[in-house]
């Protein structure tokens, strides 16, 4: 499975990921389309709604600048299968994954951070 961060960049990761028989994860955008016999799933992010969270706190007088991180429990971030090849997964694999994309909706798990 290869992931990549690189948003149109990554289409040599799913170029790759076909080359070498595996699957890749679309980062993003939903990506499924783009390489539908290689993407099982894509991590969309919605930077409009972003965008306008941070407007709305502005206009209110509530925004505080610094390091901004908007995710699952946010609703800026959600996981959409790829149709064509979610049967492929097996069922427990789907179970975990949606079990932990409900508990980091909820705030009860974070995902492990990257850097520093």
């Amino acid at each position: 499975m290869l992931i990549h961060d690189a948003d149109a960049a990554g289409l040599g990761v799913f170029v790759a990921a076909s080359q070498a028989h595996v699957f890749a994860f679309g980062t993003f955008n939903n990506q499924n389309n783009v390489a539908p016999d290689v993407v099982l799933a894509s991590a969309v992010t919605s930077t409009p709604l972003a965008f306008l969270k941070i407007a709305t706190e502005v206009k209110n007088k509530q925004f505080h600048p610094g390091m901004l991180e908007f995710g699952m429990q946010d609703g800026m971030v959600h996981v959409v299968y790829n149709p064509k090849l979610e049967s492929r997964i097996p069922p427990f694999a789907i179970e975990r994954a949606r079990k932990a994309e409900h508990d980091f909706a909820a705030g009860q798990q974070l995902p492990p951070r990257v850097g520093p």
